[in-house]
């Protein structure tokens, strides 16, 4: 778990504050924000409806670089999916907070557990379970372009290339494409074997 800063852990531990736990998910320009108190608690004019969540152990990863943590929200009432599933894989971002209470159940004060977006869910009656990452997931991603001086676009007058002339075969290299009337459309790096070997200084 993330570290949690030892004076909030000295007040839980003496009683003096409450513990409870805040996810809130953004869903197009609408939220979602739950507690697991038993009721509504207000955070910066916002509401946080009472309603049953759990999470996992925050997971840090050093191979992949990347956190994950798993959030399961009930949903008897199906609010989470059909805010879910109107856009369909959309990143919903996620924050994971711990509030305390004072003796008013007033939120005074919070630290962040999580924060990220949910990279794929599952609905299935009675509650949506779903992965949250961090944008640190990103680092794990690999191309599958790679930089080259000829066109990278392999369908010649594709949705990419737009050439809608008369001709009928390209070579991919910039000078056909300057030919065609069609290098605002090329997928190359043109000056690349220009500055191949070379030392770029910056300042």
């Amino acid at each position: 778990m993330r570290p949690i800063d030892p004076v909030i852990i000295d007040k839980l531990a003496s009683r003096t504050y409450t513990a409870a736990m805040l996810v809130s998910v953004q869903v197009g320009p609408s939220f979602l924000r739950y507690s697991t108190w038993p009721y509504d608690l207000y955070l910066d004019s916002e509401k946080y409806a009472p309603r049953g969540f759990a999470f996992d152990t925050i997971r840090y990863g050093t191979a992949s670089v990347l956190d994950s943590v798993r959030l399961s929200i009930d949903d008897v009432d199906r609010e989470v999916y059909y805010a879910f599933k109107d856009y369909g894989n959309d990143r919903f971002p996620v924050k994971i907070l711990l509030a305390l209470l004072n003796e008013n159940t007033s939120v005074i004060d919070t630290t962040s557990l999580f924060d990220g977006t949910v990279s794929s869910w599952d609905y299935s009656p009675g509650g949506v379970k779903m992965k949250v990452v961090s944008i640190l997931e990103k680092w794990a991603s690999v191309t599958i372009n790679k930089f080259s001086s000829s066109c990278r676009w392999r369908v010649f007058k594709g949705l990419e290339c737009l050439y809608a002339g008369v001709e009928t075969s390209c070579d991919r290299t910039y000078d056909q494409c300057d030919l065609y009337s069609n290098t605002a459309n090329f997928g190359g790096f043109r000056w690349l074997p220009s500055i191949e070997g070379k030392i770029i200084k910056t300042p």
